[in-house]
């Protein structure tokens, strides 16, 4: 039940969710790293609660609809809060249209990531869509694959995520985009080779880590999180195949915020038509591999 309307409420979530895009932006700029990261934690740590307990109440899609509004809801306000508290006086988000201009450089950086983005969530997503579109699993099959990959992206979402934007900020900061080594300051190059150094090598233990103890109990994980009924099912095997999937995410998220912070806008052409073809591949090897 209520499930036309959970479609319509997390579309406008989705939709309310970009009101807080530019004052993101702005703080991560001016080098407030840390107010998004608290914001992040208020607003996920509100949601959960509102969820578990209203669930106690209704064992439909009410909880999860309220908790996406209370989410939002407070994702933008809170952002705006801070914008308002931290912004100088001379800073403005907004302007008259007249007096907007757009760098003919930046445009073109823009849909360049623009497309990136569009390749990477195939890269990520494809096998939501593959299941959804093709039919390829049962609804039971989906929802033990949607449940474990959820459960791994935790590591991902919560470890990894917040140190590729803090870093991404670094080294956009640190480094001009599209020049060669020998034209980057020196003293520069070298802070962030050593924080690069480190972060791969940081990443590197952390996902070995997970690896390790995953293989071992990933069992026992399903089972203290979704019962019998999750451990039971193929969940196990594919939280192990999760495993060193998180540890290559970790040493692939802190390369790409590294390039992607430094590349020119022909390097980043360049790097769509290469990912094209991998995600084609990924793709048709997803439809393949499921029948």
């Amino acid at each position: 039940p209520h499930y036309s309307a959970g479609c319509v409420v997390f579309a406008v979530c989705a939709v309310m969710e970009l009101l807080a895009e530019p004052p993101h932006v702005y703080l991560l700029n001016k080098h407030f790293v840390r107010s998004p990261i608290i914001v992040e934690a208020v607003a996920n740590l509100l949601q959960t609660l509102i969820i578990v307990g209203v669930a106690h109440y209704s064992s439909s899609l009410i909880p999860f609809i309220i908790g996406a509004v209370v989410y939002s809801t407070l994702h933008v306000l809170v952002y705006w809060v801070i914008y308002r508290l931290k912004r100088s006086g001379e800073d403005q988000l907004f302007y008259e249209f007249s007096k907007i201009s757009v760098s003919p450089d930046h445009a073109s950086l823009t849909i360049s990531f623009l497309k990136q983005t569009v390749l990477k969530q195939v890269l990520t997503m494809g096998e939501d869509y593959v299941m959804t579109f093709f039919s390829v699993v049962t609804f039971a099959q989906q929802g033990v694959f949607s449940t474990v990959s959820r459960l791994a992206a935790i590591v991902i979402r919560v470890g990894f995520r917040h140190i590729e934007d803090s870093y991404y900020l670094f080294f956009a900061q640190m480094l001009r985009r599209g020049l060669p080594p020998d034209q980057q300051g020196r003293d520069a190059l070298k802070t962030c080779k050593e924080t690069l150094g480190n972060l791969l090598r940081f990443n590197a233990l952390f996902g070995l880590v997970v690896t390790v103890y995953g293989l071992s109990y990933a069992r026992l994980a399903l089972l203290l999180y979704g019962g019998s009924g999750l451990a039971d099912s193929d969940g196990p095997l594919l939280l192990q195949w999760h495993c060193p999937y998180i540890a290559v995410c970790g040493i692939n998220g802190v390369s790409e915020c590294f390039y992607f912070a430094t590349m020119s806008q022909m390097e980043v052409e360049s790097y769509n038509l290469k990912l094209l073809p991998f995600s084609a591949c990924f793709l048709l090897l997803s439809v393949a591999l499921s029948y």
